[in-house]
């Protein structure tokens, strides 16, 4: 499928005679391309949710971000459950289980430029 796409897509290219078009289609890929390797090495590496799954006690642990603005706890729904301020701009936060029901969600922390830095969590009741 992915052997098509690109025959296909270089195909498409090839009938692009402007050169001003081809690179700025060059610049958008390589732009998504580094947006979704940041996107990839954050959720990785800088912010540690523990213990997922969960059920009662969650620490977020940020390593290395120092600039988030606040949090948010958003279902598989998309719908915001929790939010809150880091005004003190802490680096280990605790939580407890905040009435959340069995499920997977998704912890954003954001900073003051709208960086937004995600994680999943599981939250097991019991």
């Amino acid at each position: 499928m992915i052997v098509d796409f690109d025959k296909s897509f270089s195909k498409s290219l090839s009938k692009i005679k402007d050169v001003s078009v081809l690179k700025r289609i060059e610049s958008v890929i390589l732009k998504l391309l580094a947006q979704a390797q940041q996107r990839e090495s954050v959720n990785l590496t800088d912010i540690f949710v523990f213990p997922n799954p969960t059920n009662g006690q969650l620490t977020i642990e940020l390593k290395g971000i120092k600039e988030i603005a606040h949090f948010q706890i958003i279902n598989t729904l998309g719908q915001q459950l929790h939010q809150w301020q880091n005004a003190d701009n802490v680096q280990l936060v605790n939580l407890n289980a905040l009435g959340l029901s069995s499920g997977l969600y998704h912890l954003h922390a954001q900073t003051e430029e709208g960086k937004i830095y995600r994680k999943k969590f599981v939250y097991q009741k019991q």
